[in-house]
């Protein structure tokens, strides 16, 4: 596993980006046994251009870098809605505080009412719910 093979530290002496989108990059690449489709031709489009190469490097390094950035999706759209059903699942089942402060812990969907509005809002149905079964018990 990831933990096993210690790769957060491999992660460390690896990266030499400039900026938290190579990082992500990096980061995601790392977890995969085959690279995401269309990774050989975009390697191959920018090793062809390298004054466009340069041009996307330097707009990248323009950002900077970010602490906690690690959030970028490399996944398909059918993924993607996989990731989201799973989490929606878990904020259901009671992990909505977590979630929440993971949110905005990594500024993660910060910016999507369906996450600023609705994970609270399962957090208010989770209280209300403890509250009325704990009158039912008592």
């Amino acid at each position: 596993t990831w933990a096993d093979l210690d790769m957060d530290l491999v992660f460390r002496r690896l990266n030499s980006c400039q900026s938290s989108v190579g990082e992500q990059v990096l980061y995601a690449q790392l977890h995969r046994l085959s690279p995401p489709a269309g990774w050989e031709e975009l390697l191959a489009h920018l090793e062809a251009r390298p004054q466009e190469r340069e041009a996307l490097w330097l707009a990248l390094a323009r950002l900077g870098k970010r602490r906690g950035g690690y959030s970028l999706r490399l996944v398909s759209a059918e993924g993607e809605k996989q990731t989201l059903w799973a989490q929606g699942v878990i904020c259901a089942l009671g992990g909505s505080v977590a979630f929440w402060a993971a949110m905005y812990r990594f500024h993660h969907k910060t910016r999507k009412p369906k996450f600023y509005l609705g994970v609270p809002a399962i957090l208010l149905v989770q209280v209300a719910i403890a509250i009325a079964i704990w009158f039912l018990v008592r």
